[in-house]
């Protein structure tokens, strides 16, 4: 967990696409490793009749945590103002800021961790007897409390303690030189994970691991297949229904006009627009086919899915926009001034996690059911 949240912390504030690669694969290691012992920690301590169900719950929490980074990439990614630029080299813009508050719960999860008991397991394992036992006993008399009998005594009749660190790698310890410890350390640990991966295909319980590999993958197949899949389904119909609804313009002559407002889902077609300034406005889903653009302004203009057909630019300044983007190769300019200060792709990027928020409390309430 501290992997995860050291590195999806950094990732917020790298500059460059390796470095970001980077820091993004550590952290899902990070995460990686701490998914399996969260299962085995937390069945530690409940009890055996108990298990199942509160394992369930725990599975809940991946849904929890989907929707939590789909609401929260809805509400930061759009908010532009949000972004600061030190000069051209360092930029943080508002996605920053949402990768850091996704690494929030990671950092809780690791400063809550500090007040948690040790493993019984581990300590029996390390040969530390006293500290499991008072362990174990903690976790009896908890238990305890919540089914109302609190007078009930802590007795063990019998305990199987797991096997000790292998004596060789003691000696090592004390006579062998540093990288001849970790050598043997790292070689009898994977000796070890081998011998305990190759029991589940053993009897009695090599039916069941076929089973739930078989189950496993086709739930992981189905699950991740459908996150892919539904984003895409739910935009094509969206898609056809915003289509519908499109208004045309066909050689309208727009003089001396301020536009400050959003244009959205129109397409205009031999148009004139002089002398008109376009300011501190969103041009969304827009098209202008074979229109004349003469002694206009373009100032802090965003744009998403708009483009610039044939049309003809003269006399016109563009200063804080994106609009680059929209022009295609059969533009004609002339006496053009443009200042570029920053392109944008945020609001592309929160419509996908957008659609993620009503998959994720799809799948919710399947988990729910215990």
């Amino acid at each position: 967990m501290s992997v995860n949240g050291f590195f999806a912390f950094l990732s917020s504030f790298v500059q460059g696409y390796g470095l970001f690669l980077f820091c993004r694969f550590f952290a899902g290691f990070g995460i990686g490793g701490a998914v399996p012992i969260v299962f085995a920690y937390f069945a530690e301590v409940l009890a055996r009749e108990k298990r199942g169900e509160h394992l369930s719950w725990l599975c809940m929490f991946w849904m929890i945590g989907g929707i939590y980074a789909s609401a929260m990439a809805w509400a930061i990614i759009p908010h532009y103002g949000w972004s600061f630029s030190m000069g051209s080299a360092y930029q943080f813009h508002s996605w920053r800021v949402f990768v850091v508050v996704c690494a929030l719960p990671c950092v809780s999860s690791v400063v809550a961790l500090t007040f948690m008991p040790e493993s019984p397991r581990f300590l029996l394992e390390v040969g530390k007897h006293d500290e499991a036992w008072m362990i174990l006993k903690q976790i009896h008399d908890t238990n305890m409390r919540a089914r109302g009998q609190p007078e009930k005594v802590f007795t063990v009749n019998r305990i199987k303690t797991p096997k000790m660190i292998d004596e060789l790698i003691e000696i090592q310890t004390d006579t062998g030189t540093w990288y001849m410890r970790w050598f043997v350390r790292i070689k009898t640990e994977l000796y070890g994970i081998w011998l305990t991966f190759m029991r589940c295909f053993d009897y009695p319980v090599r039916r069941n691991t076929i089973l739930l590999i078989i189950v496993w993958t086709t739930l992981s197949f189905g699950y991740y297949g459908l996150s892919v899949w539904f984003p895409d389904v739910i935009k094509h119909l969206q898609a056809d229904e915003y289509a519908s609804r499109v208004k045309k313009f066909y050689g309208e002559r727009v003089e001396d006009f301020v536009f400050n407002f959003t244009l959205e889902n129109q397409i205009h077609t031999n148009g004139e627009y002089i002398k008109d300034r376009f300011s501190i406005m969103k041009f969304k889903s827009v098209i202008f086919e074979d229109s004349l653009f003469k002694n206009c302004y373009f100032e802090d203009v965003t744009s998403i899915m708009t483009y610039f057909k044939n049309c003809t630019f003269t006399e016109t300044l563009f200063y804080n926009t994106d609009l680059e983007e929209s022009f295609n190769t059969n533009l004609e300019f002339s006496f053009i001034t443009y200042s570029r200060h920053q392109v944008s792709i945020l609001s592309s990027i929160s419509r996908i996690f957008y659609l993620n928020i009503p998959i994720k409390a799809a799948i919710f309430p399947s988990y729910c059911q215990v």
